[in-house]
């Protein structure tokens, strides 16, 4: 586009009167478009890492290794960490059984025996794991909170655990009675819900004495679980390993059709914005009609009046683009603060009418974008502007001077 057409394509964008409001409303539509499309994909994109993450970091490894007893190797927990990738490295038992009631029904739960010094083995699990009385010791268990709401008990009192544990080769079904000496609260429902944690020590109490542990690996990337599972199977070929989306198949199949239907809510945003930008850039150009009829009038070639049409909707897309883009990181970044203050508000209308609302946040919303997601974006919203400018411009170019006068 030559110097002097953007040039006039700025000067009809900006002249003072009545068209400055078209060409500001044109702008705020662009700049909202954008916005809205950028915060969306950046909260999905979030809330979908804070699933897989809550997942990894509490109830779930990169990658579970485990043998037959009789292929344990030696000082295999020291072997794993000549895998670079590996930064820690946790023995653990792990058995679905039953637990008892208060009301004398059983349900379902997950025993894990765990190292009672978890911190050291494992500070990510550590740091994503919140105790809300006691802790982990020698002879009790640390629950869930909502599990224990579930058995209907509480901290010091016993939990009744059906084991298929004790020494020798036959399995004999007996009750295991830890205390409760803890009560935990994590990111992850499962845990809050399904899970109990006693000390490794412990172990045989619940888990058969001929039982092998798991070996959970954390990485530095957990998109590396993949090749290192690989790895270890090339230099221990008796091992069963899993990584985490094989462990957790229905997890991540869920999640892949969020993705689908999420993109199909996102095209469908996309779509309505174009439809939003292309009408209100017409809604500009019929605005310019006498003005660039005037110019044709006086001799402005076609070709002329395309590219100060396109100058324009060059404008309009930039100024537009950035301003959503700008809005769009802003919110993002205080979406917490945003959140809290709308909760709030709610909260203080709720009362003002009588209610009792009180809302409870247990985690921070994160966003998450890439530079491609935003150059995507941006592409899109000035390709839509430039052609919505381009079709304008040729129906302009059609109609002569006299015909625009005359009905104008």
């Amino acid at each position: 586009m030559s110097k002097p057409s953007l040039l006039i394509s700025l000067r009809y964008s900006l002249r003072r009167g009545k068209i400055p409001s078209v060409m500001l409303l044109s702008i705020i539509v662009v700049g909202a478009s954008v916005f809205g499309i950028l915060s969306v994909l950046g909260l999905l994109n979030g809330l979908q890492d804070m699933a897989v993450r809550n997942i990894l970091n509490v109830s779930s490894y990169h990658v579970e290794v485990s043998f037959f007893p009789e292929d344990v190797p030696e000082q295999f927990t020291q072997d794993l960490f000549s895998y670079e990738e590996v930064t820690t490295v946790v023995p653990y038992y792990q058995e679905e059984t039953l637990v008892l009631t208060e009301s004398g029904e059983y349900i379902p739960v997950f025993i894990r025996a765990v190292p009672q010094d978890i911190n050291v083995y494992d500070p990510v699990f550590a740091s994503s794991i919140n105790y809300i009385e006691g802790s982990l010791s020698p002879g009790g268990a640390l629950v869930g909170i909502n599990l224990i709401y579930s058995i209907g008990t509480t901290l010091g009192n016993s939990l009744h655990i059906l084991s298929l544990g004790g020494k020798g080769s036959v399995l004999r079904p007996a009750m295991y009675t830890p205390l409760v000496s803890g009560v935990m609260f994590s990111p992850d429902s499962g845990m809050n819900s399904n899970y109990v944690l006693i000390p490794l020590e412990d172990r045989f109490e619940v888990f058969p004495e001929q039982s092998s542990p798991h070996f959970g690996l954390r990485l530095e990337n957990y998109k590396d679980a993949s090749r290192v599972k690989s790895a270890i199977q090339k230099d221990y070929p008796h091992a069963t390993v899993y990584t985490w989306r094989e462990i957790h198949k229905d997890f991540v199949a869920a999640l892949e059709l969020e993705k689908t239907v999420l993109s199909l809510l996102l095209g469908l945003l996309i779509l309505f914005a174009g439809i939003s930008v292309k009408h209100s850039v017409n809604r500009l150009l019929r605005g310019k009609r006498m003005e660039l009829a005037m110019l044709k009038a006086t001799g402005v070639e076609s070709s002329q009046l395309t590219r100060i049409t396109l100058g324009m909707g060059v404008i309009l897309g930039v100024i537009g683009t950035l301003l959503g883009l700008a809005t769009g990181y802003l919110f993002l970044i205080y979406s917490n603060e945003i959140i809290a203050a709308i909760l709030s508000f709610v909260q203080q209308l709720s009362q003002l009418f009588g209610g009792n609302f009180t809302p409870q946040v247990f985690y921070t919303i994160q966003y998450r974008l890439s530079l491609g997601e935003v150059f995507t974006i941006t592409l899109v919203t000035m390709c839509i502007v430039l052609y919505s400018s381009w079709r304008g411009s040729r129906d302009l170019v059609k109609n002569s001077p006299l015909e625009v006068i005359k009905y104008e």
